[in-house]
Formats: C-alpha cells, structure tokens, sequence
C-alpha cells in the first residue's frame, strides 16, 4: 500500500491505543448503533463514519458494496462522538467541586444528558474477551469485536458478498514470480477467518440479553431479551449461509498448491453448531424463558429448528453428503454430550429436553435408515445406534 494510505491506517490504530493511555476502555457496542442502511449511505458513512468510537473493534466497513462507490473516509475507522464525549466526561474541569465526591452527581448528570441526546453514546461492555474469534462473557449481541451494525444478519450477508468477490481472486492478486503460494495461503486463512467472525456475531443473537447499565435516573429497562424473531432470522441465517455447506470457500486449485484445505470451513461449522448444542446455551434459553415466559426463543424451538436444518435431508428423502454426514455426526455427538448428567446445571430441564431431543431424533433416523441409498442408510444407521447407547448405556 501507498506511503499515504498507510499513514491513514496507522493513524487509526494509534488512535485507538492512545485513547488506552487516556483511560478508555474498548466499547465493542458502538457500532451497534448504526443501522445497517447507513453504512451503505455514502454521504452518511463519510461524514460520521461506520461506529461512533475509535475505542471499537471495527477496523473496516465491510458492509459497503462496490455499487455505493463510498471513499476511504467511510471505509476505516476514526476518533468519533463518544470518543470526545468520554475525554470531555474524563476531563473536563468542574471548578465548583472541590472533592470526587462532589463531581459524582455531576458527572451523572451529564452522563443521563448526554446519553438520552442521541444512541452514538452508548457505551457497550468490554466484558467480552476474545477466544478463537468467538466473543464469549457477555450475552449481549450489540457487545461484539469485529461487528458491524444493528443487524449481524443483515451485515454479515453483505460480508459474505464481498468475501466472495475476493475469494476467487486471490491467486491473481498475491501470487508473485519466484514464491510459493504460502502468500495466497495466508491471505485463504484470513477470509475464513473473517467468515468465522460473521457467523460468531450472528449465532450470539441466539439467547442474546441487552445489558444496558443504567443508574435510576434513566428510563427502561436494564435487562432486555432479544426478538424471538430476530433470534429465528439468526437460526435461518446460520442454516443458509453456514450448515448448508458453504462450497464457495472450496478452493480446490489453491489446495493443490499450498497447505490449505477445507477443514478450516469444516471447523467453523462445527464450532458454531457445538456452541448451541451446549449446556450453556441450553440453560440459558431455560433462564430466559423462565424469566420471561411466552416471550422467548426456548430451547425446545431452537433445538427443534437447528435439527430441521442440520438434517433437513431427512424430511426430503434424500442422500447426504459426505460434509453433511460429518456434520450431522456432530450434531449427534452435541447431543450424546448433553445427556450427561454433569452438564446439567443445578435442576434445570435441560437434561430433560436433551433426553426428549435425541429420542426424537433417533426414531426419525431410524425410520429413513430403511429408505435411503447405501452410504446415507449406513450413515443414519451409525447415528440410530450412537444415539440409542448413549440413551440406554449398557452395564
């Protein structure tokens, strides 16, 4: 990249890092506040850029499309309105309190003032630390490293839309004379690595609980549970863009020539179908439809749709492939591994609902094991006989 370019890409970073040495902490939920639609607003996205705060994850907008021709101001990141606010908030002289204490009822009533003035001064938690690209801590889907939006469905399907305008790409764009394909390689990793980032973002939507921290003065609710419609559009999104195998990231040719493969896509999907087929996940949905009865997403339903997916070939009679068949073995595994007692929280309906899940699922594998081809009958066969030990483990 250009020497101007670069300077520009420096700048952000050091932004961010100087605002560390200031005092601010990472707010993940700022860009949270920006509807999709703006980000893809070429006048609006150059004038207030894609997330209020510099302190954010959210390098770069990759919900713009080649169409909405948006310049360099609209694609990275820079110091934006709660940034000021917090140094104001921070630092700002109050020559009429003499003490801390003092400056407290203040500094609150700014705080109220300014956060019912406009959303962009939303603080999100940190308390979200990354592991392997999947944010996991908080339950809040707006508190999120990498994200983009109001909406990861709506802003990970325009992710995924330009991870596949690179994609094909990348061996014309990085190969070089005299060089392996290591560079290309790489380059793969990272796209799917940023693929993995957008069905993380989407697949905490499930459950999700907004925490918004609020002193007494301030209106509405603390605690909110995320749309069950939202939550169902999550579970669809995953179901297309993630479990129905994603062969655009199949890249035989670069395979061919480097230490690349497709186990990389492979583990993505396993990592995220692992994560709702979790006794965190289940328990969760539990506390969240004990607290907030008729209202929610239950584990029953969530269990019920990622199976109709997951083994949608059932319903349709119709041979599964062999990524389908690793997954579907996943899936069962995900299941075996909740009927353990110890995964049960306290005396939750967990175990009860995983019981009652792989019941379901064993007489439905068992009735197509006598219709389907011959590697799919066998495949449905192991999965009948997996899940009836598992449910009645032999002394």
């Amino acid at each position: 990249m250009d020497d101007e370019l670069m300077g520009q890409l420096i700048r952000f970073v050091s932004s961010h890092e100087i605002g560390h040495t200031l005092g601010l902490m990472h707010n993940f939920g700022a860009s949270s506040t920006v509807p999709v639609a703006n980000l893809r607003n070429k006048a609006w996205v150059e004038e207030h850029g894609h997330t209020p705060s510099i302190m954010d994850y959210a390098r770069f907008n990759y919900v713009a499309q080649p169409e909405d021709h948006i310049s360099e101001k609209g694609i990275f990141p820079r110091i934006g309105d709660y940034d000021k606010w917090a140094i104001e908030w921070g630092y700002k002289l109050i020559p009429d309190a003499k003490t801390a204490a003092e400056e407290k009822p203040i500094l609150n009533k700014w705080l109220v003032n300014k956060l019912a003035s406009g959303k962009q001064y939303f603080y999100g938690s940190q308390l979200n630390p990354i592991t392997n690209d999947f944010p996991i801590g908080s339950n809040d889907p707006r508190d999120q490293s990498e994200d983009l939006g109001d909406d990861a469905m709506l802003a990970s399907s325009y992710g995924i839309k330009n991870l596949k305008r690179v994609e094909p790409n990348l061996m014309t764009w990085l190969k070089k004379p005299g060089e392996s394909y290591d560079r290309v390689a790489a380059a793969y990793s990272e796209l799917v690595t940023e693929y993995s980032r957008f069905m993380g973002h989407v697949s905490k939507n499930i459950g999700g609980i907004y925490e918004t921290p609020k002193t007494v003065e301030q209106p509405g609710p603390a605690y909110l549970i995320e749309d069950k419609g939202k939550q169902k559009r999550a579970m669809a999104f995953l179901q297309q863009q993630l479990f129905a195998t994603p062969y655009w990231l199949m890249d035989n040719k670069l395979y061919s020539v480097s230490q690349t493969n497709f186990t990389m896509v492979t583990n993505v999907q396993q990592m995220v179908l692992l994560s709702l087929l979790s006794a965190p996940k289940i328990s969760l949905l539990l506390r969240e439809e004990n607290s907030y009865p008729g209202k929610t997403y239950t584990a029953v339903e969530m269990l019920n749709d990622l199976r109709r997916g997951v083994f949608s070939e059932l319903m349709a009679n119709k041979p599964v492939s062999v990524h389908r068949r690793s997954l579907q073995k996943a899936y069962v595994e995900g299941v075996i591994n909740l009927l353990d007692p110890k995964t049960a929280v306290g005396y939750s309906d967990a175990l009860s609902i995983a019981k009652a899940h792989a019941r379901m699922l064993e007489a439905e594998l068992k009735k197509a094991s006598h219709t389907s081809g011959s590697i799919t009958r066998d495949h449905f066969i192991d999965l009948t006989e997996r899940l009836d030990l598992a449910l009645h483990p032999k002394s």
